[in-house]
């Protein structure tokens, strides 16, 4: 039995016509999806403006947040300042240790040319020799002869209106004393105030109020030591020994006032 064969003849139409339809079809789908983004996009957007104004705790933490970021931006323009005005603090107090540093160089110099100078009058000071005590020019009177005791002269038989020798007492010839030395010394005392600020003349006056027997005040000046510091240069005589330096000192810092510390700067005897 004969079966004719069936052949498509137009079937590149229908696959065009397919191939058109669905293409069609996704872009009408894919206009679709984008709609459908939009609208949801929109609603999202709109429920969270209205989330955001129904709830008053977003609102308080955006303003939390302002409040931060303005204060950090604050705080990093003050310690900008703040740096600059330390770094200009510190060049002039170095400015100032400069200045200061010379002026201790130059107090130094000064003391070490004083104590130099004291040295000196030291090796060159010698105690003044003893003065010689006065010779006596009389001659010591001669004793008068004093009566034989022998028992010739001694007549206890004799007559009562017999002449009797005259007895002469002796005569004691009393040698002078040598004159006493006095041993004295020259001190000179450095006394220190507490600061600048402490008043010289009041110092010096409660320095000169001490008095003793045997203690003698001399001349005084003020010494600078340094960051405008002075200290009390004063003279004293004393006699070693009533008066001693260490007591001396001693009275002297009770006037805490004005007294930091007393030094002996030179001790000399005379």
């Amino acid at each position: 039995m004969y079966v004719p064969e069936r052949v498509w003849i137009d079937r590149s139409l229908y696959v065009e016509a397919e191939s058109r339809f669905f293409s069609g079809q996704g872009k009408k789908a894919r206009d679709g999806s984008v709609l459908a983004k939009q609208s949801t996009t929109s609603t999202t957007s709109k429920e969270a403006i209205n989330q955001h104004q129904e709830n008053p705790f977003i609102s308080e933490i955006n303003k939390v947040r302002h409040f931060i970021q303005n204060s950090l931006n604050s705080t990093y323009s003050a310690s900008d300042a703040k740096s600059n005005a330390s770094q200009n603090a510190l060049v002039q107090r170095i400015a100032d240790l400069e200045v200061e540093n010379r002026e201790i160089k130059k107090a130094f110099e000064d003391l070490v040319k004083r104590v130099a100078s004291l040295e000196i009058k030291c090796s060159t000071c010698a105690p003044a020799p003893a003065s010689a005590p006065a010779k006596s020019k009389a001659a010591p009177a001669k004793s008068a002869p004093v009566a034989d005791d022998d028992d010739d002269d001694l007549d206890l038989f004799g007559d009562d209106d017999a002449p009797k020798k005259p007895v002469v007492a002796p005569v004691k010839v009393e040698k002078k004393k040598k004159a006493e030395v006095i041993a004295k010394s020259s001190v000179v005392l450095d006394i220190k105030p507490w600061d600048d600020e402490t008043n010289m003349e009041e110092m010096e006056k409660a320095v000169r109020s001490i008095e003793k027997d045997g203690l003698l005040w001399g001349s005084s000046k003020l010494v600078t030591i340094a960051y405008g510091v002075k200290k009390l240069q004063i003279v004293c005589v004393v006699e070693d020994e009533k008066v001693s330096i260490e007591e001396l000192q001693e009275q002297i810092e009770e006037f805490s006032d004005y007294v930091q510390s007393v030094d002996i700067a030179a001790f000399n005897k005379i």
